[in-house]
């Protein structure tokens, strides 16, 4: 199921919904930077558009990463992707039952002044 045609499609889709977002107000900063990391993952791939497979090995990438930082990025994509779907019925979108679960956050260590002399 391929929907674009070359790569300079999925630029111009990324560019389309990034200009989308920040007329709306948004800065899309850190969003822009992880919608390259996909673009650049499907040009390293000889990938003409994204599906499933694609998908799982661009998460792949950051296994290492914290199911937190990872369930965002791949939000980002998934919102991307339903952007995209708004003109092209067949395009892929990524499963959220599919993405980690959230974790609780790490509780901090409050230390007090002789804890720290002792260190």
């Amino acid at each position: 199921m391929s929907t674009l045609t070359s790569p300079a499609a999925m630029d111009a889709a990324i560019e389309a919904y990034l200009s989308h977002q920040r007329a709306l107000g948004r800065r899309y900063a850190i969003e822009e930077h992880i919608l390259y990391s996909l673009r650049e993952f499907l040009t390293q791939t000889n990938a003409v558009d994204l599906d499933h497979s694609r998908f799982e090995g661009w998460c792949d990438l950051h296994r290492q990463l914290t199911a937190n930082v990872r369930r965002a990025r791949r939000r980002v994509v998934r919102n991307f992707c339903l952007y995209r779907r708004r003109s092209k019925l067949d395009c892929f979108v990524p499963d959220l039952g599919s993405f980690p679960r959230p974790q609780p956050y790490c509780t901090p260590i409050l230390v007090e002044p002789e804890q720290i002399g002792r260190l």
